[in-house]
């Protein structure tokens, strides 16, 4: 992924929808750079989206943002987990 790229994972690459966790690693695939989880209602419908951009502050949001800043998608409605 670029530097201030935007990456979309879905559930039909391997991810399940019931709960699961996203590691993202520098090219040397040893330093983490962030990292994610979510349970079971975390995440459906919607999106489980980073507001701001490249914070740890992760929100369900009612919106996904598809390959594009989470900006709108976090100014939209916020899905209680």
């Amino acid at each position: 992924m670029p530097a201030g790229g935007y990456l979309v994972l879905l559930s039909n690459q391997g991810l399940s929808s019931d709960g699961d966790a996203v590691k993202l690693y520098l090219a040397d695939g040893t330093t983490l750079v962030d990292e994610v989880t979510w349970g079971l209602t975390d995440a459906q419908p919607g999106s489980w989206s980073a507001c701001g951009d490249g914070t740890e502050n992760w929100l369900h949001t009612e919106r996904d943002s598809w390959g594009e800043s989470n900006a709108e998608a976090c100014s939209g409605r916020i899905i209680d987990t």
